[in-house]
Order: structure tokens, then C-alpha cells, then sequence
């Protein structure tokens, strides 16, 4: 047992726990008794309880910096839910030792532990206190288990929080943002980061964050929610090696949610396209493209009102290739627009023509 005020310090130890329930085996808390552990990118277990027939494990998981984590229990709640009778009667309390972490949390509880008008069967949410206000999030999948000791039920919410505190399960929906995928692509200029959301209500914007360790994020750019459910943003810095983005999907009230990490591996250099001879004799002229990822792309002409004079497909099979362009004989002597394209992105450059 950790009793009233005590601390079992387990972040030292050398093996991991087994599932509480086998033989009965978790640590019965009482009062401000706390477990601790260290917590990394594998899902660690604490599994406790506030009485013999009443099992209530918390698994976390943390895709940020490792850190230690404590975990209390309780059997009522320090601040009162908007509907305390659809709650499960359980209040843990989740404190990290520094700071970093991004964390999802799964919840575990018995059918004894239910308030009068809770219901499994109906849709289950994971309630945080924020601020002044308990806040519901949406659980990452189905809710799983029987309700007994031995099969506990549990509800993993699909938040990554930053944050924590108390925390408790009710009957309820969770925040209105459900992204349904994420990508990171190459492209002629860039990276292409896009991603589509299954559910979006009330939310103010996406922000989208880069990072090159996988731990450390930085926003380089946001855009506005409109509806859409697709949306995209253009990442024209290109880092030498893997780079790492999320999205921070941030609701009108302020709170938050991220997407999952997605990768891709790129080098310093860049897309570009030279044209020679430049001023262009005859004609005739040599478009060489470099660095360009593999696809489809069109090539151009345009006079200086936007008319085009020329236009050719092509398909781009090696990153580095020179195209001959015989522009028509009808073209005047003056200053032209030649633009390749992918449809997303494009590069211009200016030639002349005598």
C-alpha cells in the first residue's frame, strides 16, 4: 500500500511492471499516497488503486522530453464536474516533475466506480481541469474492457497533452477537431505539408510546427480554419537530413490538440532551372533543370501581358535534365516569362528573346 503522504519512487527501477490485475498485484493509494515513474516514448503503466476491489491503472505515454511523472487517485473530485452524476467517481492527479513532455494518458476503472448516471454504453470523454473548467477530450478510440477488477474499463484519450493535473472520465463528447491524416511531400521548392480533418467545430486555426530532433517544435506558420476539412501549407526551408512536423489544431476557447509527427528526408539542395543562351538567339534555347523530384510539369512562355506563346508537358524522370525549346517563329524580339510547374508549386525565369 502508499499511504496518506507517502511516495514509492519507482523511477529507479530495472523492470517493468506486470498488468496490475495479474494476482491482484497493484499498489492500493490512500490520501496524497503517489507512485512515480519515469515516462519515455514506451507506454509505462501505474497501476493502482483506492481499495482491493477497486483497480484504476493510468498508462501514459510521452513522445517528448522523458521526465518523471507522479500520479495520486482519489475517490472524489477537488473541483466539482458540470454533471457529477455521469462521471466515474476517480480523480487522478498527474504531475510532471520538469517540462517537455507531450503525453497521451489511458484511464482505467471498475463498474463499482460508476456514478449513478454514468453509462459506458453511451459516448465517453476524458475530462482535464484547465484553468478554472473541466475540459473534455475525445478518446482515441473505442472504449475497451468489461468493467471488472481483473478486465478494468479503460479509456485512452486521444490528446497529447503538455499540461496536466486532474483528471477524470465522464459521460460526454471531447474537443470538436479529429484529424483524420497528416503528410509531408516534396516538392519543386520545398516541403508540402498537408492534412485532412475527419471532424472541425470551432476551431480558430491550425498551426503547424517543424522540428529536426523529433523533440524540439517550432511553429513556422499557421492557417485559419475554415470548414474545409483539407489544408495545406508550403515549407520553403529546406533542411539538410530528416525534418519533423505536426499540427497544433487550436479551438476558439483556446485549447488545443496535435496531430501525429510525420518525417521526410531532404537535402540543402534545391530545385532550380537555368536557360541558355540567355539572351536567346534563333529561337532556340536550353532549359536545364536541376534537383527537380520526379513527376509531371509543364514548361511555359509568357509576353509581358500574360499571353502564353509556348507550352509543352513533360515528364521528369531524373532529378537533373536539359530540355531543347524551339519557340515559334512568330515571337518578337523583348522580354519574356518561362515557368515550370508541378501544379502546386512553380519556378520563373525572366529571358529575352532577339
Amino acid at each position: 500500500n502508499i499511504n496518506n503522504g507517502g511516495l514509492l519512487d519507482a523511477t529507479a527501477a530495472t523492470s517493468t511492471f506486470k498488468t496490475g490485475t495479474q494476482l491482484g498485484q497493484y499498489f492500493v493509494v490512500a490520501g496524497t499516497g503517489t507512485l512515480k515513474r519515469n515516462v519515455a516514448s514506451t507506454a509505462t503503466l501505474f497501476p493502482i488503486g483506492t481499495s482491493s476491489t477497486s483497480y484504476s491503472p493510468v498508462t501514459l505515454t510521452n513522445t517528448g522530453t522523458a521526465d518523471n511523472f507522479s500520479v495520486t487517485l482519489k475517490n472524489t473530485f477537488t473541483n466539482t464536474p458540470p454533471t457529477p452524476t455521469q462521471v466515474v467517481n476517480k480523480q487522478w492527479t498527474i504531475t510532471e516533475q520538469g517540462t517537455g513532455a507531450i503525453a497521451t494518458a489511458s484511464f482505467g476503472w471498475a463498474t463499482a466506480d460508476h456514478a449513478s448516471a454514468f453509462n459506458p454504453a453511451n459516448s465517453v470523454a476524458v475530462m482535464n481541469y484547465v484553468g478554472s473548467a473541466w475540459v473534455n477530450y475525445a478518446l482515441s478510440g473505442a472504449l475497451t474492457g468489461t468493467g471488472t477488477v481483473t478486465d478494468p474499463y479503460i479509456a485512452a484519450c486521444a490528446k497529447n497533452f503538455t499540461t496536466f493535473g486532474n483528471f477524470g472520465v465522464t459521460n460526454g463528447t471531447g474537443l470538436p477537431v479529429s484529424f483524420a491524416s497528416i503528410s509531408a511531400v516534396k516538392s519543386v521548392i520545398g516541403t508540402d505539408v498537408s492534412w485532412s480533418i475527419a471532424t472541425e467545430v470551432n476551431t480558430d486555426k491550425y498551426v503547424v510546427e517543424k522540428s529536426t530532433d523529433s523533440r524540439s517544435f517550432s511553429a513556422i506558420g499557421a492557417v485559419t480554419a475554415t470548414n474545409a476539412g483539407k489544408y495545406s501549407f508550403a515549407d520553403l526551408s529546406v533542411n539538410n537530413g530528416t525534418s519533423f512536423y505536426r499540427i497544433k489544431a487550436i479551438d476558439k476557447d483556446g485549447t488545443f490538440q496535435y496531430s501525429t509527427v510525420v518525417s521526410i528526408n531532404s537535402t540543402n539542395a534545391t530545385a532550380s532551372v537555368q536557360v541558355y543562351p540567355n539572351p536567346v538567339n534563333n529561337g532556340n534555347l536550353n532549359v536545364q533543370l536541376s534537383n527537380l523530384n520526379k513527376g509531371n510539369y509543364s514548361i511555359s512562355v509568357y509576353n509581358t501581358i500574360g499571353q502564353i506563346i509556348y507550352t509543352k508537358n513533360i515528364v521528369c524522370n531524373n532529378l537533373n535534365t536539359v530540355l531543347s525549346i524551339a519557340l515559334p517563329t512568330s515571337v518578337k524580339a523583348g522580354t519574356y516569362n518561362l515557368k515550370i510547374t508541378d501544379g502546386t508549386t512553380s519556378i520563373t525565369k525572366t529571358i529575352s528573346v532577339q
